[in-house]
């Protein structure tokens, strides 16, 4: 039934993940910058990789994309 979610937040772990996400994105674009090169993430869900592209969307030199298919997934950021 999607009227009624339920969902299991263990001490604390979703907001610590997701600070988690916004320090990794704030990472990668330092190194995106740095080097020129592009960043690709390890595997993420795609809650994850939303939360990274919705981090970086407005930084105007720099590109999100999700690359790869179904389970091999991954977020890649390049520069413009």
């Amino acid at each position: 039934d999607r009227e009624h979610r339920i969902i299991g937040d263990a001490e604390g772990f979703r907001q610590t993940r997701k600070a988690e996400l916004h320090a990794m994105a704030r990472f990668a674009a330092d190194q995106v910058r740095k080097t020129g090169r592009p960043f690709t993430f390890g595997v993420l869900n795609s809650t994850e990789r939303r939360i990274i592209h919705l981090t970086l969307q407005k930084e105007e030199d720099l590109n999100t994309e999700s690359v790869g298919a179904g389970r091999d997934r991954r977020l890649q950021v390049s520069l413009k």
